[in-house]
C-alpha cells in the first residue's frame, strides 16, 4: 500500500461511513416528501361540494324525508327550482325549495356558493360547475 506523502491526509473509513450515513438519512427524508407533496390537498371545489352534500343530508334528516319531489312539501306547489332535479348557483336561499323553512342556507355556513349544483330525488348532490 502506498504511504501518503508528508502533509497529505486522507479520510478514515469511519469518517466516510458517517458521511454516507448522513446522506442516506437525508435522502430518506427528502425523497418521500418530494414524492407525496401536494397529493393530500383538497381543492376548494371539493370542499364546497362536500359541504353542500352534508347540508342536504342534514336537511333530509331534519325533515324526515328520503326522497325529493318536484313540488314543495310545505305549499304543494312548484318548488321554484330551475328544473325538476333542483339546481342552484351562487344563491342557496332557494335550494332545494323556495320555502324559507326548506332553504339549504339554514344548513350551510354561508348562503352563497361559487359552483353550480343540482340534487336528484335521492338527495345526491352533483356539481355542474365548480366556480373556481
Amino acid at each position: 500500500m502506498k504511504q501518503p506523502l508528508r502533509g497529505q491526509r486522507g479520510f478514515t473509513r469511519m469518517k466516510l461511513l458517517m458521511a454516507v450515513g448522513i446522506l442516506v438519512v437525508l435522502a430518506g427524508i427528502a425523497v418521500p416528501v418530494a414524492l407525496y407533496a401536494g397529493r393530500s390537498e383538497t381543492t376548494p371545489a371539493e370542499v364546497e361540494l362536500s359541504r353542500v352534500q352534508k347540508a342536504i343530508d342534514a336537511l333530509m334528516t331534519d325533515k324526515g324525508i328520503n326522497k325529493f319531489d318536484t313540488t314543495s312539501p310545505d305549499t304543494g306547489t312548484a318548488s321554484g327550482l330551475v328544473d325538476t332535479i333542483g339546481e342552484a348557483t351562487s344563491n342557496m336561499e332557494a335550494f332545494p325549495y323556495s320555502d324559507g323553512d326548506w332553504a339549504l342556507s339554514n344548513y350551510l355556513p354561508t348562503s352563497t356558493t361559487r359552483g353550480t349544483y343540482y340534487v336528484n330525488t335521492d338527495g345526491d348532490v352533483h356539481q355542474a360547475t365548480t366556480g373556481y
